[in-house]
């Protein structure tokens, strides 16, 4: 729906342009935007995708982003919510198209989105 909201909004001011869709955060659609505009090295800080406090915001935010649960990585523990998990999972579909498009990604942190794409690293080069 993205793609004719904003062509309907061309259309109506008459200007066209391109849709960045990229998934549900602006830690996935931030990258396809700068890869787009040429960046092709991306470094990124604290999006760890999990937390150790009440939530990742260090409060109680259970009625915005409905149950806090823990999740297992590979044998390690990440305590997390659903919007969160859902950025992780997203994270790495995005990292692998950005990466055959000649990107390179680090990805600095120890929550989960780090670890997950560290794993999924070493998992793509013992299959290589």
């Amino acid at each position: 729906g993205e793609e004719k909201y904003c062509g309907d909004l061309g259309r109506l001011h008459g200007k066209t342009g391109t849709v960045f869709s990229g998934g549900s955060t602006c830690i996935l659609r931030a990258p396809s935007l700068a890869y787009f505009m040429g960046s092709r090295d991306f470094h990124f800080y604290g999006v760890d995708s999990s937390f150790e406090g009440l939530s990742h915001v260090n409060r109680d935010d259970t009625d915005l982003f409905g149950h806090i649960f823990q999740v297992e990585c590979n044998g390690k523990l990440f305590r997390t919510n659903v919007p969160l998990a859902r950025q992780s999972e997203e994270f790495t579909v995005l990292a692998d198209v950005l990466m055959r498009g000649g990107a390179k990604i680090q990805v600095h942190g120890q929550g989960l989105l780090p670890y997950r794409f560290r794993q999924a690293r070493i998992k793509r080069r013992n299959v290589a």
